[in-house]
């Protein structure tokens, strides 16, 4: 399967990737370029400014792939969860996103 990381380099990310990697999956990582993990030596990493958080816009270039699975692991908000969904639908057969939310 094809599956694209939006983030990815930091906290669980690279081990996420790592397993996806070792079940046969292949990972693309579409990150800032800031952080890299020696966990990761085996995905596509697109690296661009368009990634820092949140996440509101896709390269164009990174939208003619095709992704069967898109994993957003720092979606910050509504306007970043929308665009995400607004941007993959149709493009991907899943979106998973974590939604953070903060109390108090």
């Amino acid at each position: 399967m094809r599956v694209l990381m939006v983030g990815g380099t930091g906290f669980i990310g690279p081990y996420v990737a790592k397993e996806l990697c070792e079940r046969g999956h292949e990972v693309t990582v579409f990150h800032r370029g800031q952080h890299e993990s020696a966990l990761l030596p085996d995905v596509r990493h697109f690296r661009s400014e368009q990634a820092a958080t949140p996440v509101l816009t896709f390269p164009r270039d990174l939208l003619r792939d095709q992704f069967e699975l898109v994993i957003h692991m720092i979606p910050m908000g509504e306007a970043d969860g929308r665009a995400a969904v607004q941007t993959f639908r149709g493009r991907a057969a899943r979106l998973v996103a974590q939604q953070i939310t903060r109390k108090g």
